[in-house]
Order: structure tokens, then sequence, then C-alpha cells
């Protein structure tokens, strides 16, 4: 596969990862964009192909990173709503212990 058409394979892998909210593949991917990128420096040489190509890998790539901070907020979010009614989870879960002992 030549050059375009491994970007436009990642970018639309990226899409497709992100639209799932699949972090696992996402990462995979990052990982083969990191390689398939490694010593190509100079973008200059590229046809006007490749270079459209590479912008919309960027752009999958920017909106993956935008669904992970996303993702990180609400989880933060969360967490931190857990953390504030946790005295209250600890006396409903110890309530429910006591009157169903296992």
């Amino acid at each position: 596969m030549d050059k375009r058409g491994i970007l436009m394979r990642l970018a639309q892998e990226m899409r497709q990862a992100t639209q799932k909210a699949d972090w696992t593949a996402m990462a995979q991917i990052d990982r083969e964009i990191a390689t398939q990128l490694s010593g190509q420096r100079d973008v200059r040489s590229w046809s006007e192909a490749e270079r459209g190509a590479l912008a919309e890998l960027r752009a999958a790539h920017r909106a993956a990173l935008d669904a992970c901070e996303h993702a990180t907020a609400a989880l933060d979010e969360r967490l931190a709503e857990l953390c504030t009614h946790k005295d209250g989870w600890i006396a409903y879960a110890l309530n429910d212990w006591q009157e169903n002992p296992a």
C-alpha cells in the first residue's frame, strides 16, 4: 500500500475507533501512526495527495484526542461525585450488609 493509502486507512480506523470510544484500538492506532510517521520529517517532498491524506489523519487524530479529553473530564466529574458522596455510599453499604448478611 502506498503512503497515501496507509494514511487514509489510519485516519479511517481512528475515526471508527473514536466513534466507538474504543480506547484500546485508539492506542494501537496511535502507535501505528507513530511507527508510520517516524523518519517522515520533511513532508515538502510529499505529493499533494499524500499531504491531503496527512491532513485527514491529523483531523482524525485531533478528534480522537478531543474524545479522550472529554471522556477524562467526564470520569473526573464522576469520581469527584463519588468522593463527595462517599460517606453516604459507605453507610448504605453497611446498612445493606447488616440487613442482608451473606
